[in-house]
């Protein structure tokens, strides 16, 4: 009897403690979530009372990054709120036809933009230059990224002391190669590529660079090189000849404002805060506050949607959901696909590939590739009608290359023993504990081999490319630059978004129509999916395994590299 009491205890007090822990959890939730929302209200119904005064001057800052997508919002963040690279635009144009506004200070040091987003800003600022309006540009470290955009001014300011450095180069380019290190620990990575030129996790099961990669990044490096280099000599009135002598002569490496001021690269030697002074502080408004003050407060009857893809290609909810919202929206009277994504799943790449051919049923698609649209990216920008990019926008990398690990040689190192149970032919064909044997590989790369195919024939049949010359001249991984891209046919023209929707309003007679920039209207579910992990008591493994998953083992489509 005694024992029977002790056993009952031991459950009531399970019971109590179990059920106290889940009212503190519930508790503590629902402070997290009153929080939340209140944190929510307020960003939401906060006012903007800035006032806008005569001779004013806008604040643009290269340091803070341009998503294309627009950002969820995050009351509980104290950052600086990040505009749209769509929302820069709208701004530079409002501040065009404003006469309060005197000019832009632009402060071009630790420079976030891709290149197309420089270019365009850059051409945007230069145009408000040429209408009378004020540029001035600072920088107190010069590269050749930051110099790239300070060129489109006439008057770039440097502290005038040997401590505002210069360091202007062709270019540098390294990638580090792993393989050795691994094969100490007893790691394979077991890389299987469809195309020569498909270099993607090379650095995992190689040592060395291949010559195809080599081929293929310096291509691109000098031709990004010779575009910028004639860019910033004509942007400055350089002859372009002795700007490459001093640029490879190593002159602008090293060296300081007084070498950049002694040949004409910067206009004159100045410190950051007398600049401010001199305007006046209350007389600079940021480009964030002037946005909010200046932009479309009320949704315009007909319109034009810009759509945006961005960042890897791993989850299709959120891009479905924004094309389905467009699809129910009789409004809408064409579509701008805005895309700036190395790619990634490649089944994921094509389920967008086929909402974007449904929505050209309904409406105009046009499609604007930002810095990059290349492999997973590329596959989805050719379901559109005409494809615009700029000139150094990187496209291409028609390919296809999947990646499995093995740990073997290092489990057995470690002396782990395994044990499986396993039926059926391949059902160990993704195993990371067993050497990935010829039969296995080659079953895998025949997968790889369909998936490709099926690229080949998306761009065949889309871009009116024959597919054998396609495969052997211009795919296989093959990454080409958007004027390169121009000439091979793989895009239409070169232009930048503003250049896309001017052409799909001029080639579908739509006239001068607004632009709404989409997103999920649930900005509420989008903000409580950023906390979710703490308010909820299951673990969140699943929701957070299955994009991985599409990029582990799996055939992806994707160019990762970055270039100066």
């Amino acid at each position: 009897m005694k024992h029977i009491i002790h056993f009952l205890k031991k459950i009531v007090l399970f019971v109590l403690k179990e059920i106290s822990s889940f009212f503190i959890k519930l508790l503590l939730s629902l402070a997290l979530l009153a929080l939340v929302i209140g944190s929510l209200i307020s960003y939401i119904s906060k006012e903007n009372t800035s006032e806008i005064k005569q001779g004013s001057y806008v604040l643009l800052r290269a340091s803070s990054p341009l998503s294309e997508h627009i950002p969820i919002p995050d009351p509980l963040s104290l950052k600086e709120k990040h505009m749209t690279f769509f929302e820069v635009l709208y701004a530079l144009d409002s501040i065009r036809q404003d006469p309060r506004i005197k000019g832009v200070l632009l402060n071009a040091d630790f420079l976030s933009w891709n290149k197309a987003q420089v270019e365009e800003i850059g051409t945007k600022l230069q145009k408000l230059q040429e209408e009378g309006k004020d540029l001035i540009v600072t920088l107190q470290e010069a590269n050749r990224a930051n110099y790239f955009l300070a060129s489109y001014a006439q008057k770039i300011v440097m502290p005038p002391i040997h401590a505002a450095s210069s360091n202007i180069s062709p270019y540098h380019y390294e990638e580090l190669y792993w393989k050795s290190l691994l094969d100490r620990f007893g790691i394979t990575m077991n890389v299987i590529p469809i195309g020569d030129y498909k270099s993607y996790m090379e650095n995992y099961s190689h040592s060395h660079m291949s010559p195809e990669f080599r081929e293929n990044m310096k291509r691109l490096l000098e031709h990004t090189y010779q575009y910028s280099l004639h860019l910033m000599a004509e942007n400055r009135k350089i002859n372009k000849n002795d700007l490459e002598s001093w640029i490879e002569n190593g002159e602008l490496m090293g060296s300081s404002f007084h070498t950049l001021f002694e040949k004409g690269l910067v206009s004159k030697g100045e410190y950051p805060q007398r600049i401010l002074e001199k305007i006046g502080e209350e007389n600079i408004i940021s480009i964030q506050e002037y946005f909010s003050l200046v932009k479309i407060k009320n949704r315009p009857k007909q319109y034009l949607a810009l759509l945006t893809l961005e960042g890897t290609i791993e989850d299709e909810t959120l891009f479905l959901d924004e094309v389905e919202a467009i699809q129910r929206d009789n409004n809408v009277k064409g579509v701008i696909l805005r895309i700036n994504s190395p790619g990634g799943s490649a089944l994921v790449a094509d389920m967008m590939y086929h909402a974007v051919k449904k929505l050209r049923e309904k409406v105009p698609v046009y499609v604007s590739i930002s810095g990059t649209a290349a492999s997973g990216g590329y596959y989805v920008a050719v379901a559109g009608e005409k494809i615009f990019a700029s000139p150094l926008s990187i496209t291409g990398s028609i390919g296809v290359v999947s990646m499995i690990p093995n740990f073997s040689h290092l489990r057995e190192k470690a002396e782990v023993s395994v044990e499986s149970i396993s039926k059926g032919k391949y059902a160990d064909l993704y195993s990371y504990l067993k050497p990935l044997s010829e039969e296995n590989y080659n079953r895998i790369r025949q997968g790889n081999l369909g998936v490709y195919k099926d690229f080949l024939e998306v761009v065949s049949s889309n871009r009116k490319i024959e597919t054998n010359f396609l495969d052997q001249h211009l795919a296989q991984g093959r990454v080409w630059l958007g004027a390169e891209a121009k000439e091979h046919k793989l895009i239409d023209e070169l232009g930048g978004l503003e250049a896309t929707i001017y052409a799909l309003e001029q080639d579908k007679n739509l006239g001068a129509l607004p632009i709404l920039q989409v997103s999920k209207n649930d900005v509420f579910g989008q903000y409580l999916g950023k906390y979710r992990k703490f308010l909820t008591f299951l673990p969140m493994t699943l929701q957070n395994k299955i994009p991985k998953d599409r990029l582990w083992n799996k055939p992806i489509m994707y160019f990762p590299y970055e270039m100066e």
